[in-house]
C-alpha cells in the first residue's frame, strides 16, 4: 500500500528498563541525600547537606540543566555540592511553605505550595506565577511529563499545573492508597518513554501510571522517611516538542490529496522545491540530521530523476544528484538552519519528455543520535509535458460595424477531488488581461490567449490570431422642407424626418452604402402676449405700436423661414388715489413719500405705484395732547398699593409716568397714608399642672404667646400678647421607718419646702405614728397656693413563709432538673424572687437546670425576706467503650467488643451493614479499607452514650514466592506459583522471563496457594534450562485494587 500523501510518519521507540539504571536521589528528615535503585530496592548514602538556615528541613530536591543540584527549605532556595554537602543560599522564593521543587530544560526551578513560584538559574531572578485554587495545596513534589507540569497535592490527588495561570490548575486524578505522595520523579528515556515514581511519608515507593491513573505499590522502601525525589535528567521531560511540517499553513492542500505536515506540488517542468516557503520545524532536542528519499516505486525516468541542495554554514549535504539526500548538523545548527536548508532542496527530472505521474519524497528528521525521528512526505505531480497547443482559428477579416467571438476549448482545466468536493483550477487570460473562455472583438488587430495552471510550475498553453480590417464606401445627401410639405425618393413619399440608406455589394467583400436624410422644419406655434401698460405708454410688435386696450393678431416670418403668428392682449392702467387718516402724540411726526408731518391738518402727496403709474395719497392728521391723574389712598401697616407696575407701602407723595390708551404720556400723582398696628398684652401666672385658655387653646408651659385678629374693612389687624408664668409644685418626700416583719410600729415622716402641711388623719406635724394597717396621705401648700401630696400603705401582716419542690437531672451532664415554688404565705405583695442572685420568674417554675446548688430568695413589698438552698444531684455516669484502635492486614477479620457501665435497653453498631451483628455487644467485621466504627447505647432512663474505634487496614500485599523450585516429579516444589494472604483475591497475571528478556511462561486468572498451579519449568513443551529467571505478577486484592509484584526464582534440575 502506498504512503498517504501529507501523512506524518512516527518511529515509535520502545524501551527496556535495562537500557539505563533506574536510580533516583532522595532526601530524608535529617537533610541527608541518598540514591535508591528501584531494581535492587537498595539505598546508598551520598552526603549530609550543611549550611541550611535555622537548621530547617529540606522539603524537596532537583537537578537542573547546568548539572547542579538544588534544594528548597522553608521557602529558601540553595545550590548544593554533592561531594562536600556544602550549600549556597540563592534567595527567598516568597513563601515559607514551598514543599515542591523541580526544573525544566530552560533552567527554571519551579516551587509550589499554595501557589507557583520559579527561579531562573541563568538570570537569577525569582518570579511569582500566582495562587492555586483554594482546594489545591502541594504535599511535596513536582515533575514534568511531555512538556506538562504535574504536582502531588493533598486529598490524595495528582494535579495538572497551568504555569501561565495557576488559578486555572485542576485535579488530574485521585488515588485511593492510605498514604500521601510526598515525592515524584520521572525517568527520562526519550519523549515517548517516561516512567514516573512516587514516595510516601514512610518511604514506600509507588509506580505512578498516568495512562491508567493508578498508584501501584511496587513493594520497595528505603526504610526511612522520603521528602523529595529527583533524577539527573528529569528536566528533559519539559521539552519534548519534535515536529516537522513541510507546509505550515497547508496551502498546498488545495492542489492534491493533502493532509497536515506534508506538501503537494503540481508542475509541468523541473527543477522545483520540495517544501513550501513556510516549512516549520519544532525541536526540543538538538537535530542530528534530515534525510530526503525519492520513493523508488514512483521513479519512472530512472537516474534522470534526483535531488539537490546547496550547503549552508551549519548544515552539510550528502547525496547531491541522487535519489537520497542527507542534511546533517555540522555543528550548532538549530531548527531555523534546517528550515533554510530544506527550502534549498530541489527535485530534478532531466528527461526530454518526463513521464507524467506522482513522485513521493519522504522527509525524515532525526535527533538524539537517531533515537528519535519524525517523518513527512512531499508529493510532486508531473503533468503531461508541454507545450500543449490549441487554436483560436485562422486569421480572418473584420468589416466595419461587425464583431467576432474568439473561444478557448472548454475541456482545458485541472481538477482535484478532496472527499466529497471537486476543486477545479486553471486561468484563461487574453491579451488585454481579461479572463474567461470567450472574447468578443470589434476592431482589427493581433489577439492572443493563454491557459495556465498558476499553481503548477511551467504549465501554460497559448495561441495568437490576426484580424484584418476590410474597406467600405459610404455616401450621404440631405433635403430640408417645412412642416406640411412632402418629399418623394423613387416610389417612396416622405412627410416626416427620415434617413433612408441603400446598401450595394462592393468588390472587396465589405458593403457600400448611400444614405439620404430628409428634414421637415416645424411651423412655429402662435406666440401669446398678455401685458399691461400705464396710460400714455405703448407696445411695439413687428414695427406696429399699440397704446389702446384690446386684442391684436399679426403674422411674421420665423427663424427657419416658416410662418410665425403673434397674438397680443393689452390692458392700459389709469392713475390711483389713497386716503389715509392718522393720529399721533404731541411731538411725534408721520412720514409719507419722504415727507414729514407733525401738525394737525389735511395733506396731499404725489407717488408712483407698483405698476410704475402715478399714485396720490391724501392724509388727514390729528395730534393728541398729554393727560394727568391725582390719587389719595389710606392703607393698614403691612399692606401696599400698586400703580403702573410699581408698589408703594409707606406714607408719602409719589409721581408715576405712564402711557394712555392712545400711546401718549399720562402722569399719576399718588398721596399715600399708612395706619400703624394695634397690640394688647396680658400678664398671668398658674401652678405646675394647671392651664390658661388663650384664643381657644389651653396653655400649660410658661412663655410668651402671640395671636393676631384681622380687622374688618376698613379697619386694621389687632395683636394679642400673653406672658405666662408657671410656678413649680412644692417639694415633698414621704418616708416610713420600722419593720413590721419584726412586729415594730411604723413611723411616717414628710419632708417639704412648703408653708402648710396636713395629714389624712388631721394632724399637721412633720411626723406621725401609723396606729393600724391602711393608706396614709399628706398634703402641702406653698406661698403661691400650689399644692402637692403623697401616700403610703402600712400593713401589719404575719411572718413570710414559702413551700418548695424540686427534681435532679435524669442523665449525666443533662440540664433537665427543675425547682418549683408551690405556695407563699404572709408578707405583703408584690414579691420579688432571686435564684442564685438572678431575678427569676414570679410564676415560680424553673426548668432545664443542670446538677448543682441553688439559693432561692423571696422578698415582699416591705423588704421581708425568705431564703433556702436546694441541691440538684448529678446522676451516676453512663458510658460505652468500643475498645482501643487497632491495625489488621487486608483480608483479616476483626472482633469488635462494646462494654457499658450500666444495664442498657438497646445497643447498636454503625455502619450497620459493615458488621456481622449490628445489635450485639460483640460482633465481627471484615473491612477492605480503614474504617471507623461507632457504637451507641441507651439505658433504662433513656440516656444515650456513644464511642468509636478506628480499624486501620494495612494494604501492603502479603505474598510469598519461592526463590527456587525443582520440577522433577517428586511432588515437592514441582511448580513455581505464588502464595498469598487473605487480602489477595486472585493472581490476574503471572509471567516468567529468561535472562535475555524472553517470555517462557504466561498465565492469566491464577488462584494463589495452589501448589498444582503455576509454571512447571517447561518452555514450548520442553524442559527449560536450569538457571535464574525473572517473574512479574499482577495481583487483584479483595478491595478491587491491583498491584504489581516481581522477583527472581531459580530453576533447579
Amino acid at each position: 500500500m502506498k504512503l498517504i500523501i501529507f501523512s506524518l510518519f512516527f518511529v515509535l521507540l520502545g524501551f527496556s528498563s535495562r537500557l539505563r539504571s533506574q536510580v533516583f536521589y532522595f532526601v530524608d528528615d535529617s537533610n541527608s541525600i541518598y540514591t535508591f535503585d528501584i531494581e535492587t530496592c537498595e539505598s546508598s548514602f551520598v552526603v549530609n547537606i550543611q549550611g541550611i538556615s535555622g537548621n530547617s528541613k529540606i522539603s524537596d530536591i532537583t537537578f537542573a540543566p547546568d548539572g547542579n543540584f538544588y534544594a528548597i527549605a522553608a521557602g529558601n532556595l540553595y545550590s548544593v555540592n554533592l561531594l562536600s554537602g556544602q550549600s549556597a543560599w540563592l534567595g527567598f522564593a516568597g513563601s515559607n511553605f514551598l514543599p515542591s521543587l523541580t526544573s525544566d530544560s530552560e533552567g527554571n526551578l519551579y516551587m509550589a505550595g499554595y501557589g507557583l513560584y520559579s527561579y531562573n538559574i541563568y538570570s537569577q531572578n525569582f518570579l511569582f506565577h500566582g495562587n492555586f485554587p483554594m482546594d489545591i495545596v502541594s504535599t511535596g513534589d513536582l515533575t514534568f511529563r511531555k512538556d506538562t507540569l504535574f504536582m502531588a497535592a493533598y486529598l490524595n490527588s495528582i494535579v495538572w499545573i497551568d504555569i501561565e495561570n495557576p488559578d486555572s490548575s485542576s485535579f488530574y486524578f485521585n488515588y485511593s492508597i492510605n498514604d500521601d505522595i510526598y515525592g515524584i520523579s520521572t525517568f527520562f528515556i526519550n519523549c515517548d518513554s517516561l516512567v514516573s515514581f512516587g514516595s510516601g511519608f514512610n518511604g514506600d515507593i509507588y509506580l505512578i501510571d498516568f495512562s491508567s491513573q493508578e498508584i501501584i505499590d511496587i513493594g520497595c522502601s528505603p526504610g526511612t522517611a522520603v521528602f523529595g525525589l529527583a533524577t539527573p535528567d528529569e528536566w528533559q521531560a519539559s521539552d519534548c516538542t519534535f515536529r516537522i511540517d513541510l507546509d505550515g499553513d497547508d496551502s498546498s492542500d488545495y492542489l492534491g490529496q493533502a493532509s497536515t505536515d506534508g506538501y503537494w506540488r503540481t508542475v509541468c517542468s523541473t527543477p522545483v522545491p520540495v517544501v513550501d516557503t513556510d516549512v516549520v520545524i519544532e525541536a526540543g532536542p538538538q537535530i542530528d540530521s534530515i534525510t530526503l528519499r525519492l520513493d523508488g516505486a514512483d521513479v519512472l525516468n530512472g537516474i534522470l530523476e534526483y535531488l539537490s541542495a546547496p550547503a549552508l554554514p551549519n548544515v552539510g549535504v550528502v547525496g547531491n544528484g541522487t535519489g537520497q539526500l542527507t542534511l546533517y548538523n555540522v555543528g550548532g545548527a538549530d531548527a531555523q538552519d534546517f528550515e533554510w536548508a530544506l527550502q534549498g532542496v530541489s527535485y530534478h527530472n532531466d528527461a526530454p519528455l518526463p513521464d507524467p505521474g506522482l513522485r513521493h519524497i519522504e522527509v525524515t528528521m532525526w535527533a538524539q543520535a537517531e533515537a528519535l525521528s519524525r517523518s513527512a512526505v512531499a508529493a510532486i505531480e508531473l503533468l503531461y509535458p508541454g507545450p500543449l497547443t490549441f487554436s483560436l482559428g485562422n486569421d480572418t477579416l473584420l468589416c466595419p460595424g461587425q464583431t467576432l467571438q474568439l473561444s478557448i476549448p472548454y475541456d482545458y482545466y485541472h481538477q482535484v477531488i478532496k472527499g466529497t468536493d471537486t476543486l477545479t483550477f486553471g486561468t484563461y487570460t487574453w491579451q488585454d488581461g481579461s479572463t474567461g473562455q470567450d472574447f468578443v472583438l470589434d476592431a482589427a488587430g493581433v489577439y492572443s490567449a493563454s491557459f495556465s495552471y498558476e499553481q503548477a510550475f511551467g504549465c501554460t498553453w497559448s495561441d495568437t490570431i490576426e484580424v484584418a480590417a476590410g474597406d467600405t464606401v459610404l455616401t450621404q445627401s440631405q433635403s430640408i422642407l417645412c412642416e406640411g410639405q412632402s418629399y418623394t425618393i423613387g416610389n417612396v413619399q416622405l412627410s416626416s424626418d427620415t434617413i433612408l440608406c441603400i446598401t450595394y455589394q462592393a468588390v472587396n467583400g465589405c458593403d457600400s452604402t448611400h444614405c439620404t436624410q430628409v428634414v421637415f422644419l416645424p411651423v412655429s406655434d402662435p406666440t401669446l402676449i398678455d401685458t399691461t401698460i400705464c396710460q400714455g405708454n405703448y407696445v411695439q410688435i413687428g414695427g406696429v405700436q399699440y397704446s389702446q386696450p384690446g386684442n391684436y393678431t399679426d403674422t411674421l416670418q420665423g427663424w427657419n423661414g416658416c410662418d410665425s403668428v403673434v397674438m397680443l392682449s393689452l390692458q392700459v392702467l389709469e392713475a390711483d388715489t389713497t386716503v389715509v387718516g392718522l393720529s399721533v402724540c404731541e411731538g411725534e411726526t408721520v412720514e409719507i413719500g419722504g415727507q414729514s408731518f407733525g401738525q394737525s391738518g389735511n395733506y396731499e402727496v404725489m407717488l408712483t405705484n407698483q405698476q410704475g403709474c402715478d399714485s396720490v395719497v391724501q392724509l388727514s392728521l390729528v395730534v393728541t395732547q398729554p393727560d394727568t391723574t391725582w390719587l389719595a389712598q389710606t392703607i393698614c401697616d403691612g399692606d401696599s398699593v400698586e400703580v403702573g407696575g410699581q408698589t408703594f407701602s409707606t406714607s408719602g407723595s409719589y409721581s408715576i409716568l405712564l402711557t394712555n390708551q392712545w400711546g401718549c404720556d399720562s402722569t399719576v400723582f399718588l398721596q399715600l397714608s399708612v395706619i400703624p398696628p394695634v397690640v394688647i398684652e396680658i400678664d398671668t401666672a398658674v401652678c405646675e399642672g394647671d392651664a390658661v385658655a388663650f384664643m381657644g387653646q389651653l396653655i400649660e408651659v410658661g412663655g410668651t404667646y402671640t395671636h393676631t385678629l384681622p380687622g374688618q374693612p376698613p379697619g386694621c389687624d389687632t395683636t394679642y400678647v400673653l406672658n405666662l408664668t408657671v410656678w413649680p409644685l412644692p417639694q415633698l418626700t414621704l418616708e416610713s421607718t420600722g419593720n413590721s416583719c419584726l412586729g415594730e410600729q411604723i413611723t411616717l415622716t414628710a419632708t417639704t419646702d412648703a408653708m402648710d402641711l396636713l395629714w389624712s388623719t388631721g394632724e399637721i406635724t412633720g411626723s406621725i405614728v401609723a396606729p393600724q394597717s391602711g393608706q396614709y396621705t399628706v398634703t402641702v401648700t406653698d406661698a403661691h397656693g400650689c399644692i402637692a401630696s403623697a401616700s403610703v400603705g402600712v400593713d401589719y401582716t404575719g411572718q413570710l413563709t414559702v413551700e418548695l419542690s424540686w427534681a435532679s437531672p435524669v442523665c449525666p451532664g443533662a440540664a433537665d432538673g427543675f425547682i418549683a415554688i408551690d405556695s407563699i404565705a404572709g408578707g405583703l405583695a408584690p414579691y420579688t424572687i432571686f435564684v442564685n442572685g438572678i431575678a427569676a420568674s414570679v410564676s415560680g417554675q424553673y426548668h432545664d437546670l443542670p446538677a448543682g446548688s441553688y439559693e432561692v430568695l423571696l422578698t415582699d413589698a416591705q423588704g421581708c425576706q425568705w431564703v433556702q438552698t436546694v441541691v440538684l444531684a448529678e446522676p451516676p455516669p453512663f458510658v460505652v467503650d468500643a475498645g482501643p484502635d487497632r491495625t489488621i492486614r487486608l483480608g483479616e477479620e476483626v472482633l469488635l467488643e462494646a462494654s457499658v457501665s450500666q444495664p442498657v435497653d438497646s445497643l447498636w453498631w454503625w455502619p450497620a451493614d459493615a458488621v456481622s451483628c449490628a445489635g450485639c455487644p460483640e460482633t465481627t467485621a471484615l473491612p477492605t479499607a480503614s474504617t471507623t466504627y461507632q457504637v451507641y447505647a441507651i439505658n433504662a432512663m433513656g440516656c444515650l452514650a456513644s464511642d468509636e474505634v478506628r480499624v486501620v487496614v494495612d494494604g501492603r500485599t502479603a505474598v510469598y514466592a519461592p526463590n527456587a523450585f525443582s520440577p522433577n516429579g517428586d511432588g515437592i516444589n514441582d511448580t513455581f506459583t505464588l502464595y498469598a494472604g487473605k487480602g489477595v483475591a486472585s493472581v490476574e497475571y503471572l509471567a516468567v522471563f529468561d535472562r535475555w528478556g524472553g517470555m517462557v511462561y504466561e498465565e492469566e486468572t491464577l488462584l494463589p496457594n495452589d501448589p498444582a498451579a503455576g509454571w512447571d519449568g517447561s518452555w514450548r513443551d520442553r524442559p527449560a534450562a536450569a538457571g535464574v529467571y525473572v517473574w512479574l505478577a499482577r495481583l487483584r486484592l479483595i478491595n478491587g485494587r491491583t498491584v504489581l509484584e516481581k522477583g527472581e526464582v531459580t530453576l533447579m534440575r
